[in-house]
């Protein structure tokens, strides 16, 4: 076997390193803490204690219908109760699931190194630590379309095992539906695939069991609606009536609006430079990304660096990045998704799996004693020559840098190994430990800072709030914008004492002048309110600039500032 396609040598204790690698990948979320946006996250947080309470009853929003998304966190709300840890406690199961199928993906391709490189890679993302420890659908999505695939690859890969395999991609692929709709966008991979091997005669077994027990979840679920709203396609009847808006009701920015009326050189740019922009701006995908493009020209070119079924997984990825070009939102015409990073997620796993092969085997030690390891010199070289290009991406450059400086010291070290002695005793794990530090050194510095985690009035805003109002003596009123409402409400568990009253700050006159004396308080978020602006319909009254000097200031910190107004 030649040196370019050989395939790495299995570490020792391969899982025991797996391990080491979840155990980090916890370390860096619990790191991190669990992250409120007090956005979609409170949406899913009060959906799934509503499901507790009163039962599956989706009304118009989109949201209502992600039961595979709420009904998990609604089970551990029922056994550790409403906080926002258990609201994180969801997502982070599914990353960590997310690791460990990745090494096995990798494992199966291209042997355990392959496994744990890429395992390494989606550990270490900050992108992916986001999305760990926040309650959105997409982190549970992105675990969904990386088992769906991973089952397909594995059922036409292993024939004995077939009918398992083709009932494990179907409950992936189920639960995934039943999260987020973009799952739909592995259809185009399936159909080609299904063609191929119908045409060529192969893997009738598993596409048999596959189609028939797709029909009947689809059967199943399109029948319990058709059935309980009279409407088979009511999830996708509620995305048009939420999304597709007239401009006057709009309340988000253009991506919400329908295509109609928009100029010509918006519907170009958005089928050619719009998406690409999207993924070379989102600076938590660029490691990733980045060792995934030339992963993928050598799948292309069917180098013998990348092994056989390299493919797969490319397709894998090409078929989610059509969503960003040809997903709409409508039924009925072209309404193009919105340009959003979070939609990025569910390409992280396998940008990482095709990376983290061509780094275990860039890393992989020629046969010949004094041969050239042309693959780790390229893309030693690639990473280097990348770093100029790369003016936009701050810290998460430090990234690139040091696994492109460890790479070339990896370089240097193969070449002049075989030609002095004293490097005969450099331990065989140094190299491999030197780009675990690289690959490390990122999240950790950007946690440090503070730009990975809570935003920095979270912890003050639920500290005041779960100080002053989880246990009240008399009736008390507490008033501030809706969102930090409804953020309150979290921190109490959503279930507010019985004698505390929240009030939009729009009622703010009608509570100053009642006669009675009970007790009056003012929540003013500052960070909350400039980031939501006047979007949202947030802003305080005018009239706040000159009450909040009449009233005494109880308590302040990171920007939240608690007045007691009488």
């Amino acid at each position: 076997m030649s040196a370019a396609n050989a395939t790495p040598p299995a570490p020792p204790r391969p899982l025991l390193l797996l391990l080491a690698i979840l155990a980090l990948h916890l370390g860096l979320c619990l790191w991190s803490g669990p992250i409120l946006e007090s956005s979609d996250d409170l949406f899913f947080a009060v959906r799934s204690h509503n499901l507790l309470e009163h039962g599956f009853a989706p009304a118009n929003h989109p949201h209502e219908h992600r039961i595979g998304l709420y009904a998990p966190v609604a089970l551990i709300f029922s056994q550790l109760g409403v906080n926002v840890s258990s609201m994180a406690l969801w997502p982070l199961l599914c990353s960590l699931a997310l690791v460990a199928a990745l090494y096995w993906a990798g494992a199966r391709l291209a042997g355990p190194a392959a496994g744990l490189a890429a395992a390494l890679l989606l550990a270490v993302n900050p992108f992916q630590i986001i999305h760990a420890m926040t309650l959105t659908a997409d982190g549970p999505l992105a675990l969904f379309y990386f088992l769906s695939g991973l089952f397909l690859f594995l059922g036409r890969r292993e024939p004995p095992r077939a009918t398992l395999y083709a009932l494990l991609f179907v409950l992936a692929f189920t639960a995934g539906f039943l999260t987020k709709l973009p799952i739909i966008w592995m259809l185009p991979l399936i159909l080609f695939l299904l063609v191929r091997d119908w045409r060529a005669g192969e893997h009738r077994r598993f596409w048999g069991v596959a189609i028939g027990g797709g029909v009947a979840a689809m059967v199943v679920y399109f029948g319990a609606y058709a059935y309980l709203f009279d409407d088979p396609l009511m999830r996708f009847h509620s995305v048009e009536k939420v999304i597709n808006v007239a401009p006057e009701d709009a309340n988000l920015q253009g991506q919400r609006l329908t295509i109609r009326g928009k100029p010509l050189e918006f519907l170009v740019e958005r089928l050619t430079s719009g998406p690409v922009m999207l993924i070379l701006e989102r600076q938590g995908l660029s490691l990733a990304w980045l060792l995934w493009l030339p992963a993928l020209l050598l799948t292309l070119i069917r180098s013998r660096v990348m092994p056989r079924g390299s493919g797969f997984w490319v397709g894998h990825a090409l078929s989610f990045l059509l969503l960003f070009w040809f997903g709409s939102t409508s039924l009925s015409e072209y309404n193009p998704v919105g340009l959003l990073g979070y939609y990025l997620v569910p390409l992280l796993a396998p940008f990482s799996l095709l990376g983290g092969v061509l780094l275990a085997r860039a890393m992989t030690p020629p046969e010949a004693p004094r041969a050239i390891p042309w693959t780790l010199a390229g893309l030693s070289l690639y990473l280097i020559a990348l770093l100029p290009l790369l003016q936009k991406l701050g810290a998460h450059k430090i990234h690139i840098l040091l696994l492109a400086a460890v790479l070339m010291m990896l370089l240097v070290y193969r070449l002049l190994a075989p030609r002095v002695t004293l490097l005969d005793r450099v331990p065989p794990a140094l190299p491999i430990g030197a780009v675990a530090l690289g690959l490390i050194a990122t999240p950790a510095l950007l946690l440090a800072r503070g730009q990975i985690g809570p935003f920095p009035y979270q912890a003050a805003e639920q500290r005041i709030i779960q100080s002053h109002f989880a246990q009240l003596d008399a009736p008390t009123a507490l008033v501030s914008d809706p969102r930090t409402l409804d953020t309150a409400r979290l921190y109490l568990g959503l279930k507010p004492p019985a004698d505390l009253t929240l009030a939009d700050w729009r009622d703010i006159d009608t509570l100053l002048s009642r006669a009675d004396a009970a007790p009056l308080y003012v929540l003013l978020n500052d960070a909350r309110i400039k980031a939501m602006g006047s979007t949202y319909g947030q802003m305080a009254p005018q009239q706040f600039a000159a009450l909040t000097a009449q009233w005494r200031k109880v308590e302040s910190q990171s920007g939240v500032t608690l007045y007691q107004a009488h």
